[in-house]
């Protein structure tokens, strides 16, 4: 068999499998959503029965919230909050 036939084989093997993860992630992500949305409610979810539980105050839940907002997740604009009307980082 030809050297040749063989590498153009490979390369047609690799490209249809690239293909095919390509297809496969983006079909998953657009089906089953954003999965940042899920894992910040679940956090949110978290805090909001530790707090209800006694496990922290509600001055913790609230930095513990504005923290996780900062870093991209938890519910709403900030609106209903008892900000200090500082600055966030």
């Amino acid at each position: 068999m030809d050297l040749g036939l063989v590498l153009i084989g490979v390369a047609a093997f690799a490209a249809a499998v690239a293909v095919l993860y390509v297809l496969i992630t983006r079909l998953t992500r657009a089906a089953f959503g954003p999965r940042r949305h899920l894992e910040a409610e679940l956090g949110l979810e978290a805090l909001e029965q530790r707090l209800a539980r006694g496990e922290i105050t509600r001055a913790e839940f609230e930095q513990a919230r504005r923290a996780g907002r900062v870093a991209g997740f938890g519910r709403g604009n900030g609106s209903g909050t008892s900000g200090t009307g500082t600055a966030r980082r």
